[in-house]
């Protein structure tokens, strides 16, 4: 899904960079981002033993937060600023400590104040373990000033 222009690419990296510098949550849980351009991410996270419940799996809080980023990189990947109003999140199949889920994301909808996003978290075995859709909104400002921006 990489974007045709490269001005939109390097603004959405440049974005990414500045949002996840300051997000000492996604640090925390061990997520990398491997891909980014306009309305698009891919991040990973291994799966720690510490993110594992007393069922003996993945608790489902990690795998929302893992979507959750996702959805937020892509959101405001154009500049404009934008929170997540709601998000639903359906978990279709066990994650285990050792895991190391990949979570890809798009804007499915939305040009005005209001986006849809669909992520796909899928293990690393390619298998779908978690859908998310988030709905976000459009606030006041940007990440990076126009006059930045080449």
């Amino acid at each position: 899904m990489p974007s045709s222009e490269p001005a939109a690419r390097a603004l959405a990296e440049a974005v990414t960079s500045l949002m996840l510098a300051g997000d000492a949550a996604s640090r925390a849980m061990g997520m990398a981002l491997v891909e980014v351009d306009r309305d698009h991410a891919i991040i990973r996270m291994p799966v720690r033993d510490d993110m594992v419940n007393g069922l003996a799996v993945c608790h489902g809080g990690f795998v929302f937060s893992l979507a959750d980023t996702v959805c937020a990189v892509v959101s405001n990947s154009r500049n404009q600023k934008a929170v997540l109003q709601s998000a639903t999140v359906t978990l279709t199949a066990p994650v285990h400590a050792g895991d190391l889920l990949t979570a890809t994301g798009f804007r499915s909808a939305g040009e005005g104040r209001v986006g849809i996003i669909d992520v796909r978290v899928a293990n690393q075995n390619g298998e779908t373990v978690a859908l998310f859709r988030g709905n976000t909104y459009d606030v006041k400002g940007t990440h990076v000033p126009e006059s930045e921006i080449k």
